[in-house]
């Protein structure tokens, strides 16, 4: 009773290392470089990018581990299909210490058509002293077709 549809887009991709010093006030592209599976090859892990393969509804989920943030900055990621923006905006704590681990996730149904891309970029405007890291699954990107 089990229907498997093996050409049906998926994809989970991690990064395979920390990312840190970013500019401030800048987007940046994070570097999800390693594919754990790509079943529909989808996903490019040279420009971190998925690409609809068809007009649908996508399931994306975004994990980011930062690591050392500074007390009371802000920390913004966005999920950024071709058409729009999705932004989980962080500001961290003001009792963050040196060392503090702290996981950004979020996910989120978009409405892709058919070459629309998406992508996973982070922006702080007061502090590029944290780390992204790359480390056992703390920083990941997975989409799926749901319809």
């Amino acid at each position: 009773g089990t229907v498997q549809k093996p050409y049906q887009s998926a994809f989970l991709a991690v990064m395979s290392a920390n990312m840190n010093n970013l500019a401030l006030n800048t987007d940046t592209v994070i570097a999800y470089d390693t594919e754990r599976f790509d079943q529909n090859s989808d996903y490019n892990n040279s420009t971190y990018t998925f690409t609809a393969p068809v007009t649908g509804k996508y399931q994306f989920n975004v994990s980011v581990l930062v690591v050392n943030a500074q007390a009371g900055g802000n920390i913004s990621i966005y999920l950024q299909p071709s058409n729009f923006e999705i932004r989980a905006h962080r500001q961290n704590s003001d009792s963050a210490t040196e060392g503090t681990y702290e996981s950004k996730t979020f996910s989120m149904v978009v409405d892709m058509d058919a070459n629309d891309t998406c992508k996973v970029q982070i922006n702080s405007s007061s502090d590029n002293d944290f780390i992204i890291s790359g480390s056992s699954f703390g920083t990941t990107f997975s989409g799926y077709l749901v319809a």
